[in-house]
């Protein structure tokens, strides 16, 4: 086998699977901290939440629905992460250690 075909049939498939809860994690981190390309971040979501909540004096509405995005956007994200190590792992899909 070539060094590409080594590294993707051999190498990659073990270190898949004890790299992707930290990968996991990170990904997690980062959804919380920053705007991730096109996600929305915690802050930029809490800050309009604010705004809107000024203008119509409606607190309690903004706030629980910017809550709900957000736990919708974690939800997805470990829903995907834990698919992800369920895929990467060989015992979870039936073959013996």
């Amino acid at each position: 086998m070539t060094r590409p075909q080594t590294f993707f049939r051999i190498i990659l498939p073990q270190v898949w699977r004890l790299a992707l809860p930290g990968l996991g994690n990170l990904f997690q981190v980062l959804l919380k901290d920053t705007a991730l390309v096109s996600v929305v971040g915690l802050d930029e979501l809490m800050r309009q939440a604010y705004v809107a909540s000024g203008s119509t004096k409606e607190p309690f509405t903004f706030y629980m629905a910017a809550a709900f995005i957000y736990l919708g956007l974690t939800a997805l994200a470990t829903i995907a992460t834990m698919l992800m190590e369920r895929a990467s792992n060989p015992v979870s899909r039936g073959a013996r250690a």
